[in-house]
């Protein structure tokens, strides 16, 4: 899966690759690798003002995924 910002309104968005993560800035067009933590953690998409557009939460305890808005 893999979401994109055809907007160009500067809307983060995060790409899924298992332990290490892509994130692409359509403001400064360019991509962002990190590698996420082995516990639970929170990822966030974001616009440039800091408002969350969406939030992915991972639990490896039982492998739950949750969407907020």
């Amino acid at each position: 899966m893999q979401l994109a910002d055809v907007s160009e309104d500067g809307t983060r968005f995060l790409f899924g690759g298992g332990k290490t993560t892509q994130t692409y800035d359509s403001t400064t067009k360019k991509w962002s690798r990190f590698t996420l933590p082995g516990v639970g953690y929170t990822l966030r998409l974001t616009r440039p003002s800091g408002s969350a557009v969406l939030a992915l939460s991972f639990d490896p305890s039982n492998d739950d995924i949750n969407l907020t808005r």
